[in-house]
């Protein structure tokens, strides 16, 4: 009797640690492959000696191209510097360790002009990477997200969305990115910037926002409570990217108004990632299908 039931118990050990085996998931390096959107925010703290870069907001927008075979290429990234901001494709390596962790190290040019480590995790059948800048006095935390469209046009990039965005507004630093650099002064007052509501495009280049904004806490021209503001704007198609260039002007009656630009980058037909490329804006945000 005490025999069978040993056997018995051996027998439902090895049952459930083969059933665990064979849940327990291993990562390889061709796991991480094809082309990935990025989004990635922070902080610059304190990177001194390493780099000549001021402490501040940082923010990039990115697509990532992975070859499953521990390589990337970078061939469009837009990064944001306390409000100053550069195109600056790269490209870098990487490794997936058996526990899905994936080691980068990214080859950034100019203003950083030097090579990243990052780590992240991969998960969700392969299709996002969380991560973070594991080196450096910073603190910046990233997405990269499966891109699942290719070859766009401006008919698929239509319908209803909601918006949501978020960062500050701030001047140049001085000196930076060199002695002498300016750029124009910030469109909306200095400090945080938020927006939530409704973006609508009509799929041939053209979009409406009802949105309700805090400019530092009040609306565009001092005032409060927040009100529905309504934006209308142009749109273009980048088709290689799959990235959507939006356009508006801050007052449209007034012809010298500053005008408005944020880039997405589309990672399906439901979802897009956002970044101003308006100088002196440090924003990024999302777009979600209604």
């Amino acid at each position: 009797m005490h025999n069978r039931i040993r056997n018995s118990a051996l027998a439902v050990f090895l049952l459930l640690a083969g059933s665990t085996a064979v849940l327990a998931r291993e990562c390889q390096d061709s796991d991480f492959s094809g082309p990935y959107v990025v989004l990635v925010g922070g902080d610059i703290i304190n990177v001194a000696p390493f780099f000549t870069l001021p402490a501040g907001p940082f923010s990039r927008l990115a697509l990532l191209i992975a070859d499953g075979k521990g390589k990337v290429t970078v061939p469009f990234a837009q990064g944001n510097y306390f409000g100053v901001i550069f195109a600056e494709p790269f490209t870098g390596i990487f490794s997936v360790r058996p526990d899905c962790l994936v080691q980068f190290r990214f080859d950034v040019p100019p203003p950083v002009q030097s090579s990243l480590p990052f780590t992240g995790v991969l998960y969700d059948h392969n299709s996002t990477v969380e991560m973070i800048l594991s080196g450096f006095g910073v603190a910046i935390h990233g997405s990269q997200t499966r891109q699942q469209v290719a070859g766009c046009r401006l008919s698929d990039f239509k319908g209803a969305f909601e918006i949501s965005m978020s960062g500050v507004v701030l001047n140049t630093p001085p000196s930076f990115p060199f002695p002498g650099y300016t750029q124009p002064p910030p469109p909306f007052p200095l400090g945080d910037f938020l927006r939530v509501g409704k973006f609508q495009s009509d799929g041939a280049g053209g979009f409406t926002m009802d949105v309700v904004t805090s400019y530092n806490g009040t609306n565009l021209d001092g005032t409060i409570p927040m009100v529905l503001e309504h934006i209308t704007g142009t749109y273009t198609m980048d088709s290689s990217l799959c990235k959507v260039a939006l356009s508006y002007k801050l007052n449209p009656a007034n012809p010298a108004s500053p005008t408005i630009v944020v880039d997405g980058l589309m990672i399906d037909h439901d979802r897009l990632a956002l970044m101003f490329l308006t100088p002196g804006t440090n924003i990024r945000g999302t777009m979600n299908r209604q």
